[in-house]
């Protein structure tokens, strides 16, 4: 096991080469071959075998095979909703309601709380659904990335029915946290009742949603996302003056319904919840623990693949008897859909083997944790544990690989604070609800800041933005929220001894009230900036 600062160089040389280069996938690939050579103490030969290999093992892990044919099939199933004129049909029911720039915007919010199960799910579908109605209104498409990306996972996190829970669940469960006599036993506490008791402190999720909607609302606009929107406004070009990305879609030789997108829509929610309770049907009986055991044992990502395939042959039979399509254009839209899907596809390869390199061979995650596992005072063990998971996400870009290596550490960081011997009582344990908040936190807030998270890249992927584009305009709207989020995590330290309540309601508006300062004041200097500018261009 390699635990020294060495393992901090891949994602060293990944972030930094993206940024210079701005080519993700060749900076991915030197990533993986960077950290297989400190892996195998720098043996070329089986450095590029170790890597070769840990890409292979990706390639041939279930999960990701199911994860991959759903993004293809979700894919494939949009194309044929395109051509047969379904997302027309939907585009142009919302005109109908919306007349404005800030209402497009404002509805690319809104489709996040229908698709909520989880955050691939939430981007892919929103995106589909949104992206032909904010085009006609010449939203950039870097602000459609953003929009989409600032509700899909922050809001997982929140509701305890959804992919996000059910792993979090898991997740506590293994570190100690039950109701169950067991050997690794730490904290009694029920663990559903533990994470709903961790929601009010992921301050940066209910922050970043809260920031989303603020900037629609009060149309803020600066750094790089205002020069977007300027040249979307004055140009035309969704893409920063940049060449058109994601190529249209053939226009259908006969006028589409609105029943050609919702007949596969309906079939897709439709399948989606009969494979998950096909995989597992404890929460019929089980009530809200059956229901995130069963999310847990059946694999979202199964049900989303085997409910992708059934509604594409729904949708595939449906448009035939509507007399859309050929069986050979069928084919050629299945095509054009892989095609969409392909690059980000790769990205997610590349990211999913870099994430597992640094995770199961270097332990950078438990390098980092032993970076501040010395003597800290108790009022800012909440502010620590979420700047370490931020730093964590943002290094091997992997939410749910920042939460399954730094929960147990967390844990027995915050048990070792309990008097007597365990099992303790949460109640009992000093910052125990805000620590873990903060690691949650911390896991989302990662995932805004890095090129090589499966946030930004599927973000990216389903509103057509250039991906490096969409992490250069993304970050300044989301660092509101981080700093929001770390003054909130500071304070919640601080009044650890108070009422749990008055804790998080003071933390909480304190963080929001900083958060939409900044958003303000950001938004203000970039006018203040434009009338000097115009001042001096008139004398």
């Amino acid at each position: 096991m390699i635990i020294s600062s060495i393992v901090l160089l891949p994602p060293l040389i990944v972030l930094v080469t993206a940024a210079l280069t701005r080519h993700v996938l060749a900076s991915l690939v030197l990533g993986i071959f960077a950290a297989s050579f400190i892996v195998e103490k720098f043996a070329v030969g089986r450095a590029l075998w170790h890597a070769f290999f840990s890409l292979g093992s990706m390639l041939a892990d279930p999960g990701n095979l199911y994860l991959f044919s759903f993004l293809l099939l979700l894919g494939t199933l949009i194309e044929l909703m395109t051509h047969a004129g379904g997302v027309a049909a939907c585009t142009d029911l919302f005109k109908k309601f919306v007349t404005t720039r800030r209402g497009a915007e404002g509805s690319a919010l809104l489709p996040s709380v229908i698709f909520f199960l989880d955050d691939y799910l939430n981007s892919l579908m929103t995106g589909s659904i949104v992206r032909p109605l904010t085009d006609s209104m010449k939203v950039p498409r870097v602000k459609l990335a953003f929009l989409i990306n600032s509700m899909s996972s922050p809001l997982c996190p929140l509701i305890p029915i959804t992919s996000w829970a059910a792993m979090i669940f898991a997740q506590l469960e293994r570190a100690g946290v039950t109701d169950l006599p067991s050997k690794n036993e730490l904290i009694s506490a029920d663990p559903l009742f533990a994470h709903l008791a961790i929601v009010p402190f992921i301050f940066y999720a209910f922050f970043m949603m809260g920031s989303a909607f603020f900037i629609v609302r009060m149309r803020l606009s600066f750094g790089a996302m205002h020069e977007q929107e300027r040249i979307a406004v004055e140009t035309g070009n969704l893409f920063g003056g940049k060449p058109e990305l994601q190529r249209a879609s053939a226009v259908s030789t006969r006028q589409g319904g609105i029943s050609e997108f919702l007949v596969p829509l309906t079939a897709f929610i439709v399948f989606v919840s009969c494979f998950i309770l096909y995989f597992g049907d404890s929460w019929l009986f089980g009530g809200a623990n059956g229901f995130l055991e069963t999310l847990r044992c059946a694999g979202t990502t199964k049900s989303l693949c085997m409910a992708s395939l059934a509604a594409l042959i729904v949708a595939s039979v449906f448009y035939r008897w509507q007399g859309h399509f050929s069986v050979r254009q069928l084919f050629k839209s299945a095509w054009n859909g892989i095609s969409l899907m392909k690059g980000s596809l790769s990205v997610l390869l590349l990211a999913f083997t870099f994430g597992t390199i640094i995770n199961d061979d270097l332990h950078a995650g438990m390098y980092l944790a032993q970076l501040i596992s010395t003597a800290l005072p108790l009022f800012i063990l909440p502010l620590i544990i979420f700047f370490l998971g931020t730093v964590t996400t943002a290094s091997t870009g992997s939410s749910w690989g920042t939460i399954a290596i730094l929960m147990p550490l967390t844990i027995k960081t915050l048990a070792s604070l309990g008097a007597g011997q365990a099992p303790f009582l949460p109640y009992d344990i000093p910052v125990f609800f805000p620590s873990l908040g903060a690691l949650i936190a911390g896991a989302v807030a990662g995932a805004h800041f890095s090129p090589i998270t499966d946030a930004t890249v599927v973000s990216a992927m389903s509103a057509g933005a250039y991906h490096l584009d969409h992490v250069r305009t993304q970050i300044s709207y989301a660092t509101p929220a981080l700093i929001g989020a770390c003054v909130a995590f500071l304070i919640a330290g601080i009044t650890w001894q108070w009422p749990l309540w008055t804790s998080q309601l003071l933390s909480f508006f304190c963080g929001l009230v900083i958060t939409l300062s900044l958003l303000l004041f950001r938004n203000w200097m970039r006018v203040r900036k434009e009338l000097k500018g115009k001042t001096v261009e008139n004398v």
